[in-house]
């Protein structure tokens, strides 16, 4: 930059910061800098420092520190027991994320960062999908309405496999958007993006990216062209390839029948024995808060124009989207919210189309409910923050002190440094705004993004130790007398096994009775307040849970020597 341009771009930058905020589309310094910071604060915080969490987390991590160990990358296996959720994709990408930051991170902090990338791609793909049938002005607003969706809060900083069919989902949807204008461009992303879902979901989820296609050709004239239909097949086709990847190692493996992994492998959970029972309503009871903000404003906008439908491709396409999904996953995938996330595509695509098109009282409501929420939430952890710092106010401190026992809370100045600073962006950014229909949904992200933010910077140390299985595996181990060798269990569950061995390197054998075991030392997993009953000659050795935990209790039993 020249010298003579300095200061007029100094001038333009001071006459920009004393502007008000107005998200109209348009983009400025000030609204690019917040874009920036809303991102950053929503990525980042949660991916590193803290053990992994029960339940998914902690079994998904166990298949990846399997495979670490070198065992598992074909059949992946817990501790040595196969552990058939998904195929292995998304867990090699873990694994290998894990291995390649090893030298500076934990190995569960380096793997759960490619859930970073995950949700990253998911709001790329999302917006250029709201460009595409929309215009320039939607990229943004996309990304952001992603990041505010309530049920990607937890799931986006967790290690869950179930982001990578979201990514793949997204991909899709985008080659879906210029399938009918680009169908080269179309055939990449929508080839790649439906082999990713095959890859980490299985086969029928990855199908179903496709359905949507053949059922626009059914419903407009311009999608029954040879090239969109070359496109559809060569997609297929690379769909069909990375669906039989996974099952010709296994095949090749053979150490597992074919009925017991054949259901993942088609991404078909309800014809598995081991997963939850069937239930074809969850997904529709789930999304009402799970899909907020995007939900209610997605159906607003489908009835309010349901006698146009059939001209605007940017409405009907993500509703047939969003209908195939959701007829699909509630026919045959596990009956979990982690299952929804790429039923989140669609909506958020669709919402970003109808926000300016709100009636003002309810785009306001939107906005006012977002702020008195997610404000009302800060100024809880804040005033409970304060509370087991300084002892003021006293209730919080005790609450503080029930919810977390044994916790000594100490003072980082650091993160109370960033968190101050980053409410008080917040505030100052709310205060600025001008109340727009765009507003609603950049003040909800915004807030969410701000809680999530105060829970970590000011709370992650709290919370992980009453959610780690760090110090139940230590006082275990330290429980077992000397030169114990063997080790059995009773009721363990994946996650509390995967835990126990990589915080404790303790293997257990399974046992259906103290009566019919081989080992003289047995862990059983029970619940607080119901000790089972133990036939004669075993004494109980030790008993513990995490700290907090009311509900979850380990015992471990000897035998006693004849």
């Amino acid at each position: 930059m020249a010298d003579s341009d300095r200061p007029a771009t100094r001038e333009a930058l001071r006459l920009s910061l004393k502007q008000p905020i107005v998200f109209d589309g348009a983009s400025t310094p000030v609204k690019a800098a917040l874009f920036l910071v809303v991102c950053l604060a929503w990525l980042l915080p949660g991916l590193v420092g803290r053990d992994p969490w029960k339940p998914d987390e902690a079994a998904s991590f166990g298949v990846i520190h399997a495979m670490l160990q070198g065992d598992g990358w074909i059949v992946p296996a817990i501790v040595g027991v196969p552990f058939l959720e998904s195929p292995p994709f998304a867990a090699w990408v873990a694994a290998a994320s894990a291995s390649l930051f090893a030298p500076w991170l934990p190995l569960h902090d380096g793997a759960r960062l490619v859930s970073a990338l995950w949700v990253a791609l998911t709001m790329g793909f999302c917006a250029r999908a709201a460009v595409e049938l929309s215009d320039e002005r939607a990229g943004r607003i996309a990304a952001l309405t992603v990041l505010g969706s309530a049920g990607l809060l937890l799931r986006g900083h967790e290690i869950s496999f179930a982001l990578a069919p979201m990514a793949g989902t997204a991909m899709a949807f985008h080659g879906l958007a210029v399938l009918d204008r680009q169908p080269r461009t179309a055939t990449v992303w929508l080839a790649t993006g439906a082999a990713l879902v095959a890859l980490t979901a299985g086969l029928v989820p990855a199908l179903l990216c496709l359905v949507p296609a053949c059922a626009m050709m059914a419903w407009r004239q311009a999608w029954r062209r040879t090239a969109v239909l070359r496109s559809l097949s060569i997609s297929l086709a690379v769909v069909l390839l990375a669906a039989l990847l996974w099952p010709a190692l296994m095949l090749s493996d053979g150490t597992v029948p074919v009925q017991q992994w054949l259901p993942t492998a088609l991404g078909i959970q309800s014809l598995s024995a081991t997963g939850r029972s069937f239930d074809a309503t969850y997904f529709t009871r789930l999304l009402p808060w799970y899909a907020l903000p995007s939900l209610p404003i997605a159906m607003w906008i489908w009835i309010k124009e349901r006698g146009t439908l059939g001209d605007r491709l940017g409405l009907q396409l993500p509703l047939v989207t969003f209908v195939v999904l959701l007829l699909g996953y509630s026919m045959v995938r596990e009956p979990r919210d982690d299952m929804a996330l790429p039923l989140l595509v669609p909506l958020v695509v669709v919402a970003v189309q109808a926000l300016d098109r709100l009636p003002r009282g309810l785009a306001s409501f939107v906005d006012w409910l977002g702020l008195v929420t997610f404000l009302f939430i800060a100024g809880l952890l804040w005033s409970g923050w304060a509370g087991v710092v300084t002892g003021v106010p006293r209730g919080a401190a005790k609450w503080a002190a029930r919810q977390a026992p044994g916790y000594v809370h100490e003072l980082s100045w650091a993160a109370f440094i960033i968190a101050a600073t980053l409410t008080v962006i917040w505030l100052v950014a709310v205060l600025r705004t001008r109340r727009t229909n765009r507003r609603a949904i950049v003040n909800w992200c915004a807030g969410i993004t701000l809680v999530w933010m105060l829970a970590n910077l000011l709370w992650l140390p709290a919370i992980d130790h009453v959610r780690s299985y760090r110090g139940t595996a230590a006082a275990i181990k330290s429980a077992l007398p000397t030169g114990a060798d063997c080790l059995g269990q009773m009721h363990l569950g994946d996650p509390q096994r995967a835990a126990f061995h990589y915080h404790g390197g303790l293997r257990f054998r399974p046992v259906s009775a103290l009566t019919d075991s081989d080992c003289g030392l047995v862990l059983i997993q029970g619940v607080a307040g119901e000790a089972p009953a133990v036939p004669a000659g075993w004494t109980l050795l030790w008993d513990g849970a995490r700290p907090g935990d009311r509900a979850e209790r380990f015992r471990l039993y000897s035998r006693q020597a004849n």
